[in-house]
C-alpha cells in the first residue's frame, strides 16, 4: 500500500463517473443516484463541462417544496 501523504486525487479519483444533462427528469435522475449509490451526481453541458452537482439533499427539498397541499 501507499502512505496517504503518497497519494494523489487520480490515485483514488472515480473514472468516467455517472453524470446527467440539465435537461435530465428528477425520476431518471432518482435512478441513476440508486444505481450507482452516489450521494451526488455531476451535471454537464452537451460537451461534457460540468455545470452543476445535485445531490440526494437536492432532490428531498425540491420534493418537499413542491408537495401539492392536502385537499379538505
Amino acid at each position: 500500500g501507499h502512505a496517504l501523504g503518497e497519494l494523489t486525487a487520480v490515485d483514488v479519483m472515480t473514472a468516467n463517473p455517472y453524470s446527467v444533462r440539465p435537461e435530465t427528469t428528477l425520476g431518471t435522475l432518482v435512478h441513476v443516484l440508486r444505481v450507482s449509490d452516489l450521494v451526488r451526481v455531476p451535471v454537464v453541458d452537451a460537451k461534457d463541462r460540468l455545470i452543476g452537482i445535485i445531490a440526494r439533499r437536492d432532490i428531498l427539498r425540491t420534493y418537499l417544496g413542491y408537495r401539492s397541499p392536502r385537499k379538505k
